[in-house]
């Protein structure tokens, strides 16, 4: 942002430019996109299974020399997969791909400080998984389920229908049925 002050009037006046970029980022606030459906919610817990084991190899490096050459071989053996999952977690987002990578980054920042349950022997063993099962989407979505991988889901889940219908009481005005 450029900021030019010009003098009139007897007082500085910021340039338009200026007042315009400051106003907008002042009245644009953190947009959540609306609630999340169950295949949505399916293709979040895949790409944060996704990010857990990118962030997991990263933190591993030192204490396992091979976590590198297993993450190449899950990124491999799921590309397909990945590319798949990723056109429905970035549906989600519309056309805004800012909102996105804000979404990954805050998946990133949720497993960068480390947990406690990761240890590198856990993050090995779940990446030999997501090798396993790699190939698919429903696949890797039955890693992160085993995982206990709960999604990040900025707008929360939408509300679910009832399958069934519901049954009513009987209405205590009807009319007894005629003979």
């Amino acid at each position: 942002m450029v900021i030019r002050l010009s003098k009139c009037c007897g007082s500085f006046v910021l340039g338009a430019f200026a007042v315009a970029s400051v106003a907008d980022a002042r009245i644009r606030q953190p947009f959540v996109p609306g609630c999340w459906t169950a295949a949505q919610i399916a293709a979040a817990k895949v790409t944060e299974l996704s990010i857990r084991l990118d962030v997991g190899a990263l933190r591993c490096r030192r204490v396992d020399p091979l976590i590198d050459a297993k993450y190449n071989d899950y990124v491999r053996v799921s590309a397909d997969a990945a590319h798949e999952n990723a056109k429905i977690v970035k549906g989600h987002f519309g056309d805004d791909l800012a909102l996105y990578d804000h979404y990954s980054i805050m998946i990133a920042n949720k497993y960068g400080a480390g947990r406690a349950d990761d240890t590198c022997e856990k993050m090995a063993a779940l990446m030999q998984a997501a090798i396993a099962e790699g190939a698919t989407v429903s696949g890797l979505a039955a890693v992160a389920e085993q995982a206990g991988i709960d999604p990040v889901l900025p707008g929360g889940a939408c509300p679910v229908a009832p399958t069934a219908p519901l049954s009513l009481p009987p209405n205590p005005l009807s009319l007894p049925p005629k003979n």
